[in-house]
């Protein structure tokens, strides 16, 4: 499968908020000029990335390149093309085998492709097979280390688009609701799972998952973040008025009102496993 693609023009939420950021491995090479006699020396972007990854997997190497080709302007369609084909071929086993550290850059790659490709012909199940891959790698990163830098694409994952992360938690949902002593076998024969109540249902638990993540890392108060990004990529972070619109749902759903951080944590915890699952059938 080689879907064409193209970049969308403006942020996560249509604005032009994501913009390319300082590459997180090195400056780029010099070159020295003379102009009016005088010797200048000006940054050179190459159009292959100069960096040797060949002590990493393969699917790190090719995420790193991929990371590169979209922060500093390089071929992002091939970079894009490489990546996502050679996880198809190669199967969910290639993310499921990486250490916790190779996770990270695999992750934010495919969080990019989620959130920022458009493949020509429109074919969104692209975005959401990347945006499951992501968020598999994200999660396991953060589970192994504890590094707080991916909650924020996290969030933009989970409170992107409905169709990204949407089949995930309707299945992690449907686990939940089967395997709850007050549910039962009996409510099963009447209640309609594949209905979109159902599905409108799964994906609200999407608010409890958000804040429970964001809490770690943002002053609601405040309006600001309390990690310091120096240095680390942060292109899918959300922007503030989508984290404004977050919370002013946040509030006027159900769970201001109870211990949100219990479902919000076990429903993190279904939809991880609910990706290793879909990666385990690859």
């Amino acid at each position: 499968m080689k879907p064409g693609s193209t970049i969308k023009k403006g942020g996560l939420d249509g604005s032009s908020q994501t913009t390319p950021i300082t590459n997180p491995w090195g400056q780029e090479p010099t070159e020295m000029e003379v102009l009016d006699g005088m010797e200048v020396f000006t940054i050179k972007t190459p159009t292959e990335c100069p960096y040797d990854f060949s002590n990493r997997p393969e699917v790190c190497q090719l995420a790193l390149q991929f990371n590169w080709a979209y922060n500093q302007g390089g071929d992002v369609d091939r970079a894009f093309q490489a990546l996502y084909n050679y996880v198809i071929t190669h199967t969910g086993v290639v993310l499921r085998e990486l250490s916790p550290d190779d996770c990270f850059c695999v992750g934010m790659a495919f969080a990019t492709i989620a959130l920022e490709i458009e493949t020509v012909d429109g074919q969104r199940s692209v975005n959401s097979v990347a945006s499951e891959n992501s968020f598999y790698c994200l999660m396991k990163y953060f589970k192994c280390t504890d590094d707080k830098i991916v909650i924020p694409t996290l969030f933009s994952l989970l409170y992107g688009p409905e169709d990204l992360l949407g089949d995930a938690l309707t299945n992690c949902h449907l686990r939940q609701f089967k395997n709850a002593p007050s549910h039962g076998a009996f409510l099963g024969k009447w209640y309609d799972f594949d209905s979109p109540e159902f599905r409108r249902s799964a994906i609200s638990y999407r608010l409890a998952m958000c804040m429970v993540l964001m809490d770690q890392v943002y002053d609601w108060d405040t309006r600001n973040y309390t990690i310091n990004s120096l240095g680390r990529p942060h292109a899918c972070w959300p922007s503030r008025e989508q984290l404004s619109q977050f919370y002013d749902e946040f509030i006027e759903s159900p769970f201001i009102a109870m211990n949100y951080e219990v479902p919000g944590n076990r429903y993190l915890d279904g939809v991880f496993e609910e990706c290793e699952r879909i990666l385990k059938m690859n």
